[in-house]
């Protein structure tokens, strides 16, 4: 049994080096073009951990840099002792930690691993419990093994490429990062918006609207659409608008062809971020915009009309 832990010691601790590593890659969007820092921002955000929105993109980016040096140093055996093996074991219980929390208390479909490879909770977890003994395997093999006196072979090249490697694709993803600050407190966020469609030109800034917030890949999105084309006969609301999410070009289109929305909708493009600071936690979003601002908000589902124009006329009645 010894000699079985001793030889394979290593081999586990390139597989989790490598596993750090893809992670890291895919975060970062080197490997797939769907998947980019934006999107594993959004993900973060998804646990409910962090509320200031302004966080998500440093704090993602914090998050890659410790996969990239742990992979990296994993993968070329700089051990520092075992210290290595015992931080990857030490970050792998912390993110199992988190994701166990969004999934029980927020609803977390997507842990954000693997970038725009999804992987629900309950299998991340498990991943994460295999990747736990393998780094169990690799520091009692490691610790086990007699070191050789003197400098290691390579130490020096190993050492270079870490942070210069790690430097290269945190320089690559920062630059691909949206720096969008979260709406203050009475600010109006919708009036920059435009919306020029086939039903008219809509200023969001001037006058009162109903602003759905919908992504175009999102099934929840989808089946309120057929609640949304009821308020467009409904008296007495202001005229709806939706601003969507259009994760790859083409998803504007397939959206309207499966859903038939009657009313008028602008693409934001894959500005995710903007999209993400703009609505409390997840699509779909109904917003009550007067003057570019938000005033009042449903999610997950339409309201009643009843709930929608009683609220609205309050407002009305106030202002």
């Amino acid at each position: 049994m010894e000699g079985f832990v001793s030889k394979a010691g290593r081999p586990a601790e390139v597989v989790l080096g490598a596993v750090f590593l893809l992670g890291a890659l895919l975060k970062a969007g080197v490997l797939l073009e769907s998947s980019d820092i934006d999107l594993f921002a959004v993900q973060i955000g998804g646990y409910g951990v962090i509320t200031n929105k302004a966080l998500l993109g440093p704090v993602a980016l914090v998050v890659l840099g410790v996969e990239l040096l742990l992979g990296l140093c994993l993968l070329l055996g700089l051990r520092f002792g075992v210290l290595t093996i015992l931080a990857a074991q030490g970050v792998l219980v912390v993110f199992t930690g988190l994701i166990f929390y969004g999934w029980i208390f927020h609803g977390l479909a997507d842990c954000g691993c693997l970038g725009a490879i999804k992987m629900p909770p309950a299998v991340s977890i498990a991943k994460n419990a295999v990747l736990l003994g393998l780094g169990a395997l690799a520091w009692a093999g490691i610790a086990k093994r007699a070191r050789p006196a003197g400098r290691p072979r390579g130490l020096v090249w190993r050492l270079a490429a870490v942070p210069l490697f790690s430097g290269l694709v945190l320089w690559h993803a920062a630059g691909d990062l949206q720096r969008v600050a979260p709406p203050a407190e009475g600010a109006a966020p919708f009036a920059k918006y435009l919306v020029e469609a086939p039903e008219g030109v809509y200023n969001l800034g001037e006058g009162e609207y109903l602003v759905a917030m919908l992504s175009m890949t999102c099934d929840h999105c989808m089946a309120e659409v057929p609640a949304l084309n009821e308020l467009l006969a409904l008296p007495g609301l202001p005229p709806l608008v939706a601003l969507c999410l259009e994760e790859q070009a083409g998803n504007l289109e397939e959206f309207r062809a499966m859903t038939g929305p009657q009313f008028p909708m602008y693409s934001l493009g894959n500005e995710m971020l903007e999209f993400f600071n703009l609505i409390e936690s997840a699509p779909p979003h109904l917003a009550y915009v007067r003057q570019g601002a938000q005033v009042l908000f449903w999610v997950e589902h339409v309201p009643p009309y009843e709930e929608l124009i009683e609220a609205i006329n309050k407002i009305r009645g106030a202002a």
